[in-house]
């Protein structure tokens, strides 16, 4: 379910003591929106996928949000799996 009573109850299924786990950034252009159609539909900042306010996890650690990105590849910016400064830090992280 991928609605926000969907997301809200798949969050409430992640501990809390695993949350201190996680790690992660949110991503958004550096101007515009990543997609014209989903831009008509998500509030700033955005990816194209998932508004900035709703990719937040409670309790993780929010590394903050990086301009110039977007979710995925065919968007108005790169794929966010394209930052090889953020996979670096991802892993090294990963490897400790």
């Amino acid at each position: 379910d991928l609605s926000p009573d969907g997301a809200a109850l798949w969050l409430a299924g992640i501990p809390m003591d695993k949350r201190d786990d996680v790690y992660y950034w949110t991503t958004a252009p550096t101007s515009g929106s990543c997609n014209g159609l989903s831009g008509l539909f998500l509030s700033d900042p955005e990816d194209g996928v998932v508004e900035s306010v709703r990719g937040q996890l409670p309790g993780g650690n929010n590394m903050g949000l990086v301009l110039g990105w977007c979710h995925t590849t065919g968007m108005s910016q790169p794929a966010q799996y394209f930052d090889s400064s953020r996979n670096a830090e991802m892993d090294a992280e990963a490897a400790r």
